[in-house]
């Protein structure tokens, strides 16, 4: 009981340098809060963005694959796949063509040659937005937003692919597509899987492999696993074709974290400040409880409430704002620059791991900062300070 009062009277009495002090410990873990659950944001939109045209796993034949229809009937069959489809893949140069036959502009393209009926189901709605697919169909074409504002390409418009052989064909531009991740919609086009061939007669090997999409895209090199010796074709996850961003983004958090904890062990540090003024101040005071019985465990507890006290309070109020900010974000996504980061913008992402550890830590950190002016208070003579 002896403590709590203790503590009750020693944080009245410095009111303005407690609150201090407990906005510096809140803005120290609001920011650390804040900068996690972007960068989760960041991470989920891109990889969310990416996987909307890209395919979950990609089964590859060296040699081209032939008769496709054993292979996909058997990838098909696997309880983890939602749709497969046959598909041929090869770069080329597009260029829009004028009303007159011109040639005005042109860029480097991917292009992915595929079963306009299968692709459906390769595209779910709501994830990808694309137009035009039910009229991909002999000589026609659909370009990414990106690569179509490039070129200044509509729908109805006319634009000439060439293969690396300089063999071209004129296409009609039935639609676009936008997957949010700039890397697809600035460079990749859509095709037949009968033009794409027709197109690479005598250059490639034939279909390329099977794309694959999952119920479950973390599944993936588990159903890779299971469908090699299968169908006997090399598997490629998602992860795999983006573990250099996959690397690159979790590499990117830690250094926010390390960087962005420096404020919340600034912050304790100053519960500390705070603390070796109080003994300081105290120091009579100390005495004639260490004097009148008090142990010295009694006073250590009495400082580590202290510094404790101050530490929840502003792991509290930094905790409360991070879930304001993180809201505000929910609802208007940070804004960044497409062209650089493949997004428009960064939704938060709230974690419950990340909000635990991150308190754990700051209490932690604050507990350990207060030892030292507690210990010291603990230690003082009671006979040399009454003298």
């Amino acid at each position: 009981m002896l403590e709590w009062f203790l503590l009750a009277r020693h944080l009245r009495r410095r009111g303005l340098q407690n609150w201090i002090t407990i906005g510096g410990v809140a803005i120290g873990v609001m920011v650390l809060l804040v900068a996690l659950s972007l960068y989760n944001g960041f991470s989920g939109a891109l990889v969310s963005a990416s996987l909307a045209i890209q395919p979950h796993l990609t089964l590859l034949a060296a040699g081209g694959l032939g008769d496709y229809g054993r292979a996909l009937e058997l990838v098909r069959a696997d309880p983890e796949v939602v749709a497969a489809m046959p598909y041929v893949e090869g770069q080329a140069v597009v260029g829009h063509l004028s009303p007159q036959g011109r040639l005005e502009r042109g860029s480097g393209a991917l292009l992915w040659g595929m079963v306009p009926e299968l692709a459906a189901g390769m595209f779910p709605a709501g994830q990808l937005e694309i137009s035009g697919l039910d009229r991909l169909k002999g000589e026609a074409i659909i370009l990414g937003k990106g690569l179509a504002r490039m070129l200044v390409a509509l729908p109805g418009d006319q634009v000439r692919v060439g293969n690396i052989a300089q063999a071209s064909r004129d296409l009609e531009v039935v639609g676009t597509f936008e997957s949010g991740f700039g890397v697809f919609d600035d460079s990749l086009a859509l095709l037949p899987l009968d033009t794409m061939l027709a197109l690479y007669q005598g250059l490639g090997p034939g279909i390329t492999g099977i794309q694959v999409r999952l119920k479950d895209p973390e599944r993936a090199p588990e159903v890779a696993r299971r469908l090699w010796p299968l169908v006997g074709l090399y598997p490629q996850t998602w992860q795999s074709r983006n573990q250099n961003l996959l690397a690159a983004l979790e590499l990117q958090k830690r250094v926010s974290f390390v960087v962005v904890f420096l404020i919340v062990l600034v912050a304790a540090f100053g519960i500390a400040n705070v603390m070796i003024l109080t003994v300081l101040e105290r120091t009579r005071e100390i005495g004639m409880l260490r004097a009148m019985g008090a142990s010295q465990s009694r006073v250590l507890r009495v400082f580590l409430l202290e510094g404790l006290s101050l530490g929840l309070l502003g792991t509290s109020l930094g905790v409360g704002l991070a879930v304001l900010v993180c809201l505000y974000f929910r609802w208007r996504p940070f804004p960044v620059p497409g062209r650089i980061y493949f997004i428009s913008g960064v939704p938060a992402e709230m974690q419950a791991g990340d909000f635990l550890w991150v308190c754990a830590l700051s209490v932690v950190t604050i507990l350990l900062a207060s030892l030292l002016p507690a210990r010291r208070a603990a230690r003082l003579n009671p006979a040399e300070v009454l003298r």
